[in-house]
């Protein structure tokens, strides 16, 4: 009966293509009230006879028993589950015993410890034997699938180790180069606001970090200068190259000139940024 009300709760999930799932309380409360059931069915009700042979039948009512086992083999078989889970293929052994033990043994079996009696119980230990062989297999894929997933989970933990090691070491001798160049370096987003400044940008313009980040050359610049370094930004947004070309601009002794090269930058996705 638990056979046959296992398959009964899987194959809708089956149908659906997901993976099975039950409330295991209500298979304890399930499981617990029909013990209860069949204890008080052998406490309360009477028993028929131990042996009442009719023609070569001594035990008919036997194969009444084999009536849930062959509801149950017919559901698991041709639900298919069988050709690739473990548990699911011994299950289906397990029913074929004991369809075999109560339909064409037990019945016929015409006193206690013949032939047919001994068969009859021999191939219903092998049908538990089959149940627990089912599980105990399907118990060390599980343990073997979760040492191998923990082994690829710490290879993952390893190479993001190194590769957070080699991308800390190229923002370090990154930013070795910004701090030490002589050059001007920074970084504007497409609107014109100041993303990065390195440190020869804030000695040479006075400045603060704090003072430049975020704002724009009308912040920082007076409007005919910062007009021009927004003429050369567009261009190059627009060519999508490399532009080189001179700027002039005022510092707290006087006009410089600077050869100012200006290059695009694109995400990892190819867009301009």
């Amino acid at each position: 009966m638990v056979m046959l009300a296992g398959w009964w709760v899987w194959r809708r999930d089956w149908r659906g293509g997901r993976a099975a799932e039950v409330n295991a309380s209500a298979i304890y409360l399930s499981l617990g009230t029909l013990m209860l059931f069949t204890f008080a069915v052998f406490a309360f009700v009477p028993l028929p006879v131990g042996y009442s042979p009719v023609g070569a039948v001594c035990l008919p009512e036997e194969s009444v028993a084999g009536i849930p086992f062959a509801a149950a083999l017919v559901g698991h078989y041709t639900a298919g589950k069988w050709k690739t889970e473990i548990v699911e293929y011994w299950i289906v052994q397990a029913l074929i015993l004991c369809v075999v033990t109560q339909v064409f043994l037990m019945p016929f079996s015409f006193a206690l410890y013949d032939r047919m009696f001994d068969a009859a119980h021999l191939t219903k230990i092998a049908g538990y034997a089959c149940v627990f062989a089912g599980l105990l297999l399907n118990m060390t894929r599980l343990f073997k699938r979760a040492t191998s997933s923990a082994a690829e989970l710490a290879d993952i933990n390893q190479r993001l180790s190194q590769s957070t090691a080699l991308v800390q070491a190229k923002q370090a001798q990154l930013q070795g180069l910004l701090d030490n160049t002589s050059a001007v370096i920074y970084v504007k987003d497409l609107d014109g606001q100041y993303e990065l400044v390195n440190p020869r940008f804030l000695e040479i313009f006075k400045l603060d970090e704090a003072d430049v980040v975020g704002k724009t050359d009308n912040d920082l610049f007076p409007k005919s200068v910062a007009d021009a370094f927004r003429r050369m930004d567009r261009a190059v947004a627009d060519a999508g190259a490399v532009v080189e070309q001179e700027e002039r601009v005022p510092q707290t002794d006087g006009e410089h000139t600077y050869i100012s090269t200006k290059f695009p930058v694109y995400d990892e996705s190819g867009t301009l940024t």
